[in-house]
């Protein structure tokens, strides 16, 4: 896992939120560094889970 996890707290409630993927530019700007992540899909994610009190 290359991110980290956030906690954050919206109206009273703790949520912990996790982004994943390259990102939509990574493979376009790093395959001069990495030429195997040339023909990586972008793109990325946010998961979200609600913390129980």
């Amino acid at each position: 896992m290359l991110q980290c996890a956030i906690s954050h707290c919206a109206y009273g409630e703790q949520f912990i939120v996790i982004p994943t993927g390259l990102g939509s530019h990574a493979p376009g700007f790093m395959a001069s560094a990495f030429p195997e992540i040339k023909n990586f899909p972008g793109g990325a994610a946010l998961i979200a889970f609600k913390v129980k009190r």
